[in-house]
């Protein structure tokens, strides 16, 4: 007995140290190595196994502003002039408008200049544009979860701000770029560093608060709000507000911030701002924009107390944080949470033509950490109360137990753990339903072989007085991000289309020599790498628009060793034949399939049994080249089943033909691998 009670005394102390030690830093490493290991998790699929950045047209968007911050810095070369053009022509259509002022914002405006500097930093280094952005993506998420780790323990002290950091790493953030980098959570990063450091110092260090504005200005145009926040903490928390230390410290601060508004009106080129209601057709009703914006906030805050249980519940606890708050914290999270719900609350009235909550949604996210961090503190006040209680308790009873002091420390810390379990078990079972899909969203979406081939091909076979047609954003994107594409012409098709401005940029432009873009094969939006997925069970008809006399068939595979994963299934003289596909195949390597006789193909299915991908059709041995047969020109109609009964249809259309009507333009495909096409214009 005495050795049990001794290797308990010692688990004790041992507990007691990771729970107490410098108020909980033990617990707050743990927490933050939690959440940032999380956060990593999240990331490492994606980054490893796609060939393109994730969400590869913010991705690539990025890109060509660091390409062209090298190649064309005062956005005056051929591609950018014409893109100009195209792009601030007024439409009186609003999904045309909205598709002008989508590119000229992402082509033009320059409101990340350090993100795009780090950027080309790392490109020149030796590194190619995805290995850059990834790199980014991966140490940028580390720096910004360690900046909110950091501004939490400030809050709420070591202890609670791990616990909230746990609790943190079980919530997303639909719709916001939260688990890979961009300006905006870098901006975010900075803010909570610079938020952090003001409240560690109580406002004694102003240099690294206007380093931290500084950096804030130049990273995302969020990072103005952010810098007007720390200005207003600063000023509110420091004991001696209108000393000459402070009135110069803030002077200096108000004036980067008023430069950062300023200088869109002093330099012309390149373009550091431009008007969104400038493209917007009509008159925007403010009213009906902030009901937007209060319903889709409204939304967010659902779902993120959702994520810990009822909202009744969560936000009662929120609340009662702040009454357990001790003096010297209280204030200062007081201001805190002041200042972060009054921008908060602003932003839902900042009025933004198609995207009422860009600003708000963008808040949002620093305001959910805070509350989070809230609810981790009730939760560490309440559990370390009822835990000291019962030590204490049966540390210094006399052997004559109280029995009622007994029952009411029992129920202290029988409360506390049912608490506990509540809230993590609700909050474990979101993370377990939304973040699986979350990861293979960034795995999947967007996602493509890169055309790195096409483009070289479409490079090198232009001059500068040649132009290219571009069906896509991510097409143009990732021609932009090549030197060359700026000297060369440039037609961005969604973009004229349909308007009065296509003569002049279509039929009457003789300039035109390739058209470049995403393949019609990604509608089906069960593609990956130009590849059609066919989950066991789904169905995929075939029906040629030129029926054609053959008796061997040519499938490719991007999956080997079928065995008996797929069969053919197709009509002759109105009977049903079915083949098999023979096993043991080479994955992407063509595969000819005997068909019963010389017959007149109109329209065939693949039945998967197994999943199988499927990357390229053809009707003989010398059309090869290419995957799929654009001269002869096929429907792809997909089927699969929702729920047990409900069946869904997905379908496109590989034609030269009438890719060629589209366009208004006589084209030849030159290209088709992956998910991009390169077109050659006849004429």
């Amino acid at each position: 007995m005495p050795n049990l009670k001794s290797f308990l005394q010692r688990i004790y102390s041992y507990f007691e140290w990771f729970f107490t030690y410098r108020n909980g830093i033990p617990f707050f490493i743990l927490g933050t190595l939690i959440y940032v290991l999380f956060h990593i998790w999240l990331l490492a699929k994606p980054l490893t196994l796609r060939p393109m950045p994730i969400e590869s047209d913010d991705g690539y968007s990025f890109i060509l502003k660091a390409e062209e911050m090298r190649s064309c810095f005062l956005q005056d070369c051929p591609a950018l002039e014409d893109l100009e053009e195209q792009l601030l022509a007024s439409s009186s259509n609003s999904q045309t408008a909205l598709i002008r002022f989508r590119q000229y914002h992402r082509v033009f405006i320059v409101y990340h200049p350090y993100f795009s500097t780090i950027l080309l930093g790392l490109n020149e280094m030796g590194l190619n544009w995805e290995q850059s952005f990834d790199l980014i993506s991966f140490s940028g998420t580390i720096f910004v979860t360690l900046a909110i780790a950091y501004w939490a323990s400030r809050l709420w002290g070591y202890g609670p701000a791990g616990l909230g950091l746990i609790l943190l790493s079980l919530h997303n953030f639909p719709g916001t770029a939260t688990y890979y980098t961009t300006p905006t959570t870098i901006s975010l990063g900075l803010a909570c560093l610079t938020w952090g450091w003001i409240l560690q110092r109580r406002g004694k260090s102003s240099s690294g608060m206007l380093f931290g504005i500084f950096l804030m200005l130049g990273m995302h145009t969020m990072g103005r709000l952010y810098s007007l926040l720390a200005l207003a903490l600063y000023f509110l928390i420091i004991k001696q507000r209108f000393s000459k230390k402070a009135l110069i410290t803030l002077g200096i601060g108000f004036s980067l911030v008023a430069f950062s508004f300023l200088l869109p009106v002093l330099i012309s080129r390149p373009h550091f701002a431009f008007s969104p209601y400038d493209f917007y057709p009509g008159e925007l009703e403010f009213f009906v924009e902030v009901e937007l914006t209060i319903t889709a906030m409204w939304s967010a805050f659902l779902f993120w107390s959702n994520t810990y249980g009822a909202t009744l519940i969560v936000v009662i606890l929120v609340i009662a944080s702040f009454n357990f708050l001790p003096r010297e914290r209280f204030r200062a999270n007081l201001l805190m949470t002041g200042l972060l719900f009054g921008l908060f609350v602003a932003s839902i009235f900042f009025v933004f033509p198609w995207f009422p909550a860009i600003a708000a949604s963008r808040i949002w996210i620093p305001v959910a950490a805070l509350i989070t961090g809230s609810l981790g503190y009730i939760l560490w006040h309440w559990s370390s109360l009822a835990v000291n209680k019962l030590i204490d308790f049966l540390k210094h009873t006399p052997q004559g137990i109280s029995w009622k002091t007994a029952g009411e420390q029992l129920f202290r810390v029988t409360i506390t753990s049912v608490l506990l379990f509540y809230v993590f078990s609700n909050a474990y079972q979101h993370a377990s339903h939304h973040f699986p899909r979350l990861q293979m969203h960034m795995l999947t979406t967007k996602d493509a072989d890169l055309p790195t081939a096409q483009l070289k091909t479409l490079l090198d076979k232009t001059t500068s007085s040649d132009a290219v047609v571009y069906l896509d954003e991510i097409g143009l994107y990732f021609a932009l991000s090549n030197s060359q594409s700026y000297n060369r012409g440039a037609v961005y098709f969604p973009a004229v289309l349909g308007t009065q401005e296509y003569d002049k940029w279509i039929d009457n432009n003789n300039d035109l020599r390739y058209v470049f873009g995403r393949s019609p094969i990604d509608r089906l939006d069960t593609t990956s790498r130009g590849a059609i997925i066919i989950s066991a069970g789904d169905r995929l008809a075939i029906t040629i628009l030129q029926p054609i006399q053959i008796s061997i068939l040519y499938l490719r595979f991007s999956t080997q060793n079928l065995g008996d994963a797929a069969r053919l299934q197709f009509s002759v003289n109105g009977e049903q034949e079915t083949i098999k596909i023979p096993s043991n195949i080479v994955a992407n390597q063509w595969v000819a399939i005997k068909l019963p006789g010389e017959i007149v193909l109109e329209k065939f299915t693949l039945h998967a049994v197994q999943g199988i991908k499927l990357d390229g059709v053809q009707f003989s041995s010398g059309a090869n080249e290419l995957r799929w047969p654009w001269k002869i020109g096929i429907t792809l109609n997909y089927t699969y089943k929702e729920g047990q009964h409900l069946e869904e249809n997905l379908e496109t259309t590989l034609s030269e033909a009438q890719l060629s009507r589209f366009l208004g333009l006589p084209i030849n495909i030159l290209s088709d691998d992956g998910s991009f096409i390169l077109a050659e214009i006849e004429r």
